[in-house]
């Protein structure tokens, strides 16, 4: 019997080290499991050559890449934040201010355009990555996947309560943000008059709720006449574009320096949607 009794314990003790650990798999398991996370249009697991991406593109210095094209400034300014197929709202709404938010949204270098993402009340944090500014861990409320939506399925994601872009600089943040995103061309502040998207400008210090287009992977475009960054190095997720007509902001400004916000599970090469 005493044997018996030994011979449970060992048993039940090894039951409570694989869950505390979180179970146990082989790699072959592991790789196969993330294989086969499903994510919306925008997402994908990493490159294989990012490694060597990275090299390259560390190596190079200067300011972002330029995309042909556009139209030129001076239409009315159009100020507004609209869902397509929805209502409009103005971007200087009641929650405008940064004090609404109740988060702790840091400012931008001097000169630079500045975006907080805030998901349930906390500012996320970019991934420190080689050629990438504006790349993104899941929140925990995705439990580790890039998307917290099965392709499909319609916003918002459970568990969320609010999804953020707070203004933290000093010059306006045009922006574009949806749950499915297909083909490229996307402008910040330009509607593209698909379903389930959010676009118009934030002013400093306004925000815009984009809860009911998150999705995960792929969140927002965005676009400002001040860059998003120093411009010392290379970075995939950033690059300037001839100023889009009709958008407020420009202050003059010719071209719009752009920067997309994308979850991903590690440093990659980002996916260009503008």
């Amino acid at each position: 019997m005493e044997s018996m009794l030994q011979k449970m314990a060992v048993l039940s003790g090894t039951a409570i080290l694989v869950a505390a650990c979180g179970g146990a798999s082989s790699g072959d398991d592991a790789a196969s499991r993330d294989a086969s996370q499903d994510a919306p249009v925008g997402v994908g697991l990493p490159e294989a050559g990012y490694d060597a991406f990275s090299a390259e593109a560390t190596s190079t210095l200067g300011s972002p890449t330029t995309r042909d094209g556009g139209w030129p400034d001076g239409a009315p300014l159009d100020e507004t934040a609209s869902v397509a197929d929805s209502t409009s709202a103005s971007v200087d709404a009641s929650t405008s201010d940064l004090a609404s938010a109740h988060v702790d949204a840091a400012a931008p270098p001097p000169g630079q355009a500045g975006v907080s993402f805030v998901v349930n009340g906390v500012v996320q944090s970019p991934m420190v990555c080689p050629s990438d500014n504006w790349e993104f861990a899941p929140p925990p409320i995705q439990g580790g996947q890039t998307a917290c939506l099965a392709p499909g399925a319609i916003p918002p994601c459970a568990g969320l309560t609010s999804v953020l872009l707070i203004n933290t600089g000093q010059s306006p943040v045009a922006y574009i943000a949806k749950d499915y995103w297909s083909g490229s061309g996307y402008v910040p502040g330009v509607a593209t008059g698909e379903t389930s998207e959010l676009v118009g400008v934030l002013n400093p210090a306004s925000q815009v709720d984009i809860t009911s287009v998150y999705a995960g992977g792929m969140v927002a475009v965005l676009g400002s006449a001040a860059p998003f960054s120093d411009g010392s190095r290379y970075v995939s997720d950033e690059a300037t574009i001839p100023w889009p007509k009709g958008v407020a902001g420009s202050g003059g400004a010719a071209q719009m320096f752009v920067a997309e916000i994308e979850i991903f599970v590690s440093c990659r090469k980002a996916d260009v949607w503008w």
